[in-house]
């Protein structure tokens, strides 16, 4: 417990027991600096106030954390989107090598190239 005594709530005055003149608590007594300093209201809404502190810096976190997982989400995509345009890419390049090779799809097989490709590895 601290041996100073607080300011007062009431007129602000840091010399305890004198209080400016129209103190509230200029005729108050108390028997010791631990009864002077008890505040529970102060105490109370010190408390709550410590509590939103936590909170908000739980929640700070939180967002962090979040935007670093959107950010990751986002070179993710990126590099999924790159992937599937090289892919297509190859895609042509293989189909354009096949009708190269004299291959041309039939209406039977909707021009799709799976004929070519051996049962074993379907």
């Amino acid at each position: 417990m601290n041996d100073e005594p607080k300011k007062c709530p009431f007129c602000g005055s840091e010399n305890h027991p004198y209080h400016k003149e129209d103190c509230f608590i200029i005729n108050a007594h108390y028997s010791t600096i631990e009864a002077y300093n008890t505040r529970p209201l102060e105490d109370a809404l010190r408390s709550q106030l410590a509590d939103a502190h936590e909170e908000i810096k739980r929640l700070v976190e939180e967002l962090e954390v979040f935007n670093d997982t959107l950010a990751n989400n986002e070179e993710y995509c990126a590099s999924m989107s790159q992937a599937l345009l090289r892919a297509q890419a190859e895609i042509k390049r293989l189909q354009e090598a096949l009708t190269g090779l004299g291959y041309t799809p039939s209406a039977d097989d909707s021009g799709s190239y799976d004929s070519l490709i051996p049962d074993e590895y379907l």
